[in-house]
């Protein structure tokens, strides 16, 4: 038995505007970015009927300070304190502004550490994959372990041969039972993150591996109001490959994932992605991008596909105007069985 659902299906015309103050060296560095979309919203939405309305976003705008200090010429302190701002309405529990990255670190020639809230290695091996961050296209819709953890120290190589660079990021468990045991996790490595980076000339790769985090992703409970539904959000490990390559006037990339997730319900995810752009001139790009997720536990398979189209042009270095087009479709199947 087969069933198909539309899950969203989104247009928007918007104007993005972002601002960086600049300041003495050493000194804090005050930036912005206003985002703001308005959207025409069909489909199935979890926890309504259908769907059909205008609808205004902020897309993650954001307001942010950030600096760096030399402590000598081989040492250097460095700092971020980000948080996302509603221009719309607020956020879903009525509040302005809510943390995104804030960490502290040092660094050197034996590269850096950080520690605080950011974003694992497992999202940013994405590298520049995703042409719609912060809007309905966005690959957080559709595939896990696009992540921003608490508590994390992270470790980030140098260059190596001036194209690799080597992360890792340890999570505390801090008293969580966070692998699902029945025992507090309470060591300083309880959940792993890492990425190796390449990045040369036009070319970009990256694998990436997390393990322990809970991890989540936004489709199955925007789609169906079955067992499937509910948000995943339990022990993953999650292993990514990404690469890419930006030539003249172009942007091509392709993603691989696969997860196990051990909770309720435990499943196997397997996504893939394409993204890519081109420049036709007069600062206009157009972008596409399409991503599928299967979602399978036992006998029952779900799968999840987005498909997103825009075009953007730029006015300035900080400000462009775009519009986008977004759909979802999700396929619900199960296994006959012969008896």
């Amino acid at each position: 038995m087969t069933m198909t659902k539309k899950a969203l299906i989104a247009g928007a015309f918007l104007t993005a505007a972002g601002i960086a103050g600049t300041a003495t060296a050493g000194a804090p560095v005050v930036y912005g970015k206003a985002n703001v979309s308005l959207e025409s919203v069909k489909g199935d939405i979890a926890g309504t009927d259908y769907v059909d309305q205008w609808e205004l976003d902020s897309n993650a705008s954001r307001l942010g300070v950030k600096g760096k200090h030399k402590i000598d010429n081989n040492l250097s302190v460095f700092y971020k304190a980000e948080y996302e701002i509603s221009v719309d309405d607020g956020d879903k529990d009525g509040q302005t502004f809510t943390q995104r990255n804030i960490y502290a670190g040092i660094g050197g020639s034996f590269g850096k550490v950080q520690a605080g809230k950011f974003d694992t290695p497992l999202k940013k091996a994405q590298g520049k994959f995703d042409r719609f961050n912060d809007l309905a296209g966005d690959i957080k819709h559709v595939v896990l372990g696009e992540d921003r953890e608490s508590n994390m120290i992270q470790y980030s190589s140098p260059k190596i041969a001036d194209s690799v660079t080597v992360n890792v990021a340890l999570q505390p468990g801090e008293g969580n039972d966070s692998d699902g045991d029945g025992n507090a996790d309470d060591g300083v490595a309880d959940n792993v993150s890492a990425s190796v980076v390449y990045s040369a000339g036009g070319a970009f790769a990256a694998l990436a591996v997390a393990n322990g985090f809970s991890t989540k992703t936004d489709s199955p409970e925007k789609v169906f109001k079955d067992e499937l539904a509910t948000e995943i959000k339990a022990n993953a490990d999650v292993t990514r490959l990404v690469g890419g390559y930006k030539g003249d006037g172009f942007t091509v990339h392709g993603l691989y994932q696969t997860a196990d997730i051990e909770g309720s319900p435990n499943l196997d995810v397997d996504s893939l992605g394409l993204s890519g752009s081109i420049k036709v001139g007069s600062g206009v790009t157009l972008e596409g991008q399409y991503l599928m997720t299967t979602y399978s536990e036992g006998g029952i398979d779900l799968d999840v596909a987005q498909l997103t189209v825009g075009a953007e042009k730029k006015l300035n270095k900080k400000t462009k105007l775009f519009g986008y087009y977004s759909a979802w479709s999700a396929e619900e199947g199960t296994d006959e069985v012969d008896e």
